[in-house]
């Protein structure tokens, strides 16, 4: 809304959403380098954050405080998450 439009340009074909996409990631004099985009996801219309490449130096995570998704500790919990968000795999 920021950027003078409405969440439904989240909810098109995606053949039309990657052009919006790039006039934000290239309307540097208008908004700013920006690191990404905040919206409202066309699944269950819950937050989804896209980041650009240009984010890498915004983001940390020291190693001792990472873990990788496919660790089978996790799969229940992500088993979990896809379910109650209608996601299959």
């Amino acid at each position: 809304m920021r950027a003078g439009t409405v969440s439904a340009i989240a909810k098109c074909e995606h053949a039309l959403s990657q052009p919006w996409s790039r006039y934000f990631y290239d309307a540097v004099d208008e908004f700013g380098a920006l690191d990404g985009l905040l919206y409202s996801n066309a699944h269950n219309d819950g937050p989804a954050v896209m980041l650009y490449e240009r984010a890498h130096d915004a983001l940390a995570c020291d190693e001792a405080d990472a873990i990788r998704l496919d660790v089978p500790v996790l799969r229940a919990t992500i088993n979990r998450i896809m379910i109650e968000h209608n996601l299959s795999y």
